[in-house]
Parts: structure tokens; sequence; C-alpha cells
């Protein structure tokens, strides 16, 4: 019984090993790119924008996008099975890999983000991010190839948890993705238009329009998706418009100027640029 047991366990290792190597499987962001409908609000890298609300991968229809999404969480059970550990969890990653009980470089980084970034597609938005972050500490220090993934990585994570703090309502989620945005990667490694569009997109949600409008702008020097920068310019041009609360302020000091000189006609000009709705 035992031997048997241990067959099986070896036969799935070289299948988990095989798929890894040989990065089989749908990829996550093609996919991401090509459907009709917009999963995420912020960037992943890679990913073209898509316009119109945000939706859910359940009501998105998109059977080629859930078929894939299936596949690499199908695969992310089975290598947790197999190392009995969570692939979310950096505290049973790094001890792993530190006590050297796998070696992960056995795991192309692209199935690892292919994994999260499923995960996160799927709604399993913490998840997802704690993935990506565990593998961007993971990847980051065994070759060119997959420094470059994690700085990827470190990128999409921020993206994901913006997408949290978006559905649970929870400023303080956008504040930890902006204190882990990462910071213009060296040799122009890693995703640097994502990672500005992204810091921007957290600091417009914060209310720092002048911060947001500057990072909005460092996005659209790199070399990138044109449909993203029509994204950043309309963003920028939105956010550059005074709001109603700054309209009023000025409107408030000239209504008390006009009224301590009596000048009537510039009151009732300052009043007809705020109407009052009627029922």
């Amino acid at each position: 019984m035992k031997q048997r047991v241990l067959r099986a366990a070896v036969f799935l290792f070289v299948i988990l090993a095989a798929r890894a190597n040989a990065g089989e499987g749908p990829d996550i962001r093609g996919l991401l790119s090509k459907t009709k409908h917009r999963i995420f609000e912020a960037r992943i890298a890679g990913v073209a924008f898509r316009p119109g609300p945000l939706t859910t991968l359940g009501n998105s229809g998109d059977a080629e996008l859930i078929n894939a999404v299936s596949y690499w969480l199908r695969t992310g059970n089975e290598y947790e099975v197999r190392l009995g550990a969570r692939l979310s969890s950096t505290d049973d990653i790094l001890k792993l890999k530190f006590e050297k009980k796998y070696d992960f470089r056995n795991i192309e980084p692209e199935v690892w983000a292919n994994i999260a970034i499923a995960k996160a597609v799927s709604g399993d938005y913490r998840g997802g991010a704690e993935m990506l972050e565990a593998g961007a500490l993971l990847y980051l220090h065994f070759d060119r190839k997959t420094i470059d993934a994690a700085f990827r990585m470190r990128s999409d994570a921020v993206t994901v948890r913006i997408q949290q703090a978006h559905t649970d309502d929870d400023v303080r989620t956008l504040l930890d993705a902006l204190a882990t945005v990462p910071a213009p990667a060296p040799r122009a490694l890693g995703p640097v238009a994502e990672a500005h569009f992204n810091r921007g997109l957290i600091l417009e949600k914060l209310g720092l329009n002048q911060t947001a409008i500057a990072s909005y702008r460092q996005s659209l020097l790199q070399a990138g998706d044109e449909s993203w920068n029509e994204e950043t310019n309309r963003r920028i041009s939105q956010i550059s418009q005074p709001s109603r609360e700054d309209r009023w302020q000025e409107a408030h000091a000239q209504l008390l100027a006009a009224s301590r000189s009596g000048t009537s006609r510039r009151c009732v000009t300052s009043f007809a640029s705020f109407p009052t709705s009627r029922k």
C-alpha cells in the first residue's frame, strides 16, 4: 500500500514538474487582453485596456477565460497538495525554500503568476495578491528572467490589492497597496508604466489629485499600450477639473465680496452657477 502511494506521489510530481517546466496551460494575461469585459480597474502587466464597467468572472460569460481560470486553480491545488503548503502563504513558501525542501526553480515564474492571477480573477483577491507578493520574494534572486518576473508580480499584486479595496470599500487596503507600489526598476526591469499608473489610481482614489496627475504623466512617458494611454489622459483631464466643492469655495468668496459691495448682479451670477434640483 505504501509503495502504491509513493508511486502515485512520484507520478504526480513528474506531471507537475513537466507542466511547470514546459509552461503548459492557457495564458491568463493574453486572455484578459482578449476578453470584452473589464475584470480589473488597475493595470495587470501586459494586459490591454478594456473600456466599460468592472465585472466579475461569472458575469462576463467568457467561457475561454472561465476555463483557463479553472485550469490554473486546479494546478494550484495540485501544487499545494504536493508541497503541503499554501501558495498564498509567504511564511509557508519561504520555509520550504530556506529548509531546502523544494527547489522552486522547478516552477516557471509565469506558471506561478498564472495561478495567482487566476485566484484574483475568480474573486479571491487576498489569496491572489498574497501569492504574487510571495512569488516576488521567491523569484527575485535566481536569474535575469526570474527577476523580470518578480517585478511584474510585485506590480500585479498592487493591481489586485486595488481591486480588493474596491470590493471591500476599505481605504486601509489602498494605503497598504500604495506602500508596496514598486519603485522604478533598475535597468528598466519590470512594468514601469503599470507601476506609475497604479500609483496614480490609488492617489486619485485617496483624493490626492495633483500627486495622482504626476504619477499618471510618468506612466505616459513610457512606451506602452495606446488604449491605456487614452485612459490615462482621460483620467488626467477628469481630475484636473476643479470639483464642485472647489468651485463653491471660489463662488462663496465672490458672494461675500459682492454682498459687501452691494453688487446684486454678481450675486445672481454666482448662485446661477450652482443650480438646485427641483422636485
